[in-house]
């Protein structure tokens, strides 16, 4: 074998394509919280539920709570009297607080209470610190007057200064504050159903689904659809309540379960089961199924009927390549196709992308270019549609 054929074997294997399928992780799921339920209690506060699907996690359901609360408000920022503090001002360190900052005409400024004042008791009870100081207002009733003990350092001119503690009654203004916590509840759901179809789906136990949709009952919840998955052409969405499966009421995540095994052993006898039965291994049965299968579900979109179809597996991820000469690559919910794709973008190329929607329908943009320079050019996007022919010609339209 001479030179000539080895730089022809070598340049063969550079051109070959290099074809490949490894996983992809769900990262598609929409990250944002879709709202369960909202309502207020009895004393004001405010409770919204939101599901939140999760990737190498499980999916969770957080409740908020929010309350607005009226406290007592002086107009004042305070300071430690640290020993540097303590130091500058001729004050024993750690005994009372140091007001850094007066508001002009709220409470304190109106009271004569000036920048550089160190308040020494709060309604008889010593100072300490700014935290302390802070929770002494709060605890205060609005409807009465605040005593403050104080040492004040006046310079009267320029060579005159007095300090003297008096004792100053404050009268707070009432201001409105914003207080909310978070609770996170995590919750089990389907590998297997995820798997084959991009449905992420849990279980809501009936104490839980009674605080959020007032019912006794458990209820079967998607938490998460991965978008260009088969669940999300379906129409499916986060938020959902499986109502029915295949015609019979969903009692729990298993109906979704069994429906998917149904389908995936027969379309593809040795694929693994995941959590789908009880064995990785569990034999054909006389239940396998070809056709979709049927949904119905309720959630924030409003009642939905569908049929969802099973993939083989859309965690996969394909590409092929050819140096120069081709490309393609596909994920859930893209897909890119080239041919003579260099840097002048001469030959055919194509690119489609799918993202999260509002709706039940397909959110989808796309863009095809044939020719050097994009000579002939079609964009799909969300909201518009663009055309270009021979360079010059351009129209389109906006939705």
């Amino acid at each position: 074998m001479n030179k000539l054929q080895l730089l022809a074997i070598a340049c063969c294997a550079a051109f070959t394509s290099c074809t490949f399928h490894d996983r992809m992780v769900f990262s598609d799921n929409i990250t944002r919280g879709v709202k369960l339920a909202e309502a207020t209690t009895e004393d004001g506060t405010k409770q919204i539920w939101r599901a939140y699907p999760g990737n190498d996690t499980n999916p969770r359901i957080e409740k908020t709570s929010t309350m607005v609360q009226t406290v007592p408000h002086l107009g004042v920022n305070a300071e430690d009297v640290d020993r540097k503090r303590a130091k500058a001002t001729g004050a024993t360190p750690w005994q009372g607080v140091w007001i850094s900052r007066v508001s002009n005409g709220q409470p304190a400024d109106r009271a004569g209470i000036a920048r550089g004042d160190i308040v020494l008791q709060l309604n008889g009870k010593d100072v300490t610190s700014t935290e302390q100081f802070q929770d002494l207002i709060l605890s205060t009733n609005l409807e009465l007057p605040i005593s403050l003990r104080v040492r004040q350092h006046r310079k009267a001119g320029a060579a005159i200064d007095s300090e003297q503690v008096v004792t100053i009654e404050v009268k707070a203004k009432g201001k409105k504050v914003r207080n909310s916590t978070t609770d996170s509840i995590p919750l089990e759901h389907s590998k297997g159903v995820q798997t084959y179809t991009g449905l992420q789906v849990a279980m809501v136990n009936a104490d839980l689904a009674k605080k959020i949709y007032g019912n006794n009952e458990a209820v079967t919840l998607v938490t998460g659809v991965v978008t260009g998955s088969p669940a999300y052409d379906a129409g499916l969405r986060a938020g959902d309540r499986v109502l029915k499966v295949d015609g019979r009421p969903a009692q729990s995540v298993q109906d979704v379960r069994d429906a998917v095994l149904a389908r995936v052993q027969s379309l593809t006898p040795d694929s693994p089961t995941y959590d789908l039965a009880t064995s990785r291994t569990t034999p054909l049965n006389s239940g396998l199924r070809t056709d979709g299968i049927q949904f119905e579900v309720d959630g924030p979109l409003g009642i939905h009927q569908a049929t969802m179809e099973v993939s083989d597996s859309i965690t996969d991820r394909s590409r092929f390549y050819i140096p120069i000469i081709a490309n393609y690559t596909s994920h859930a919910n893209r897909t890119r196709v080239g041919f003579l794709n260099f840097i002048f973008q001469f030959g055919f190329n194509y690119r489609s992308r799918v993202y999260p929607s509002a709706t039940r329908a397909r959110n989808e943009s796309s863009h095809l270019s044939i020719l050097p320079l994009g000579m002939f050019e079609i964009s799909h996007g969300i909201n518009s549609s663009r055309y270009t022919l021979f360079w010059l010609i351009n129209f389109g339209s906006d939705s």
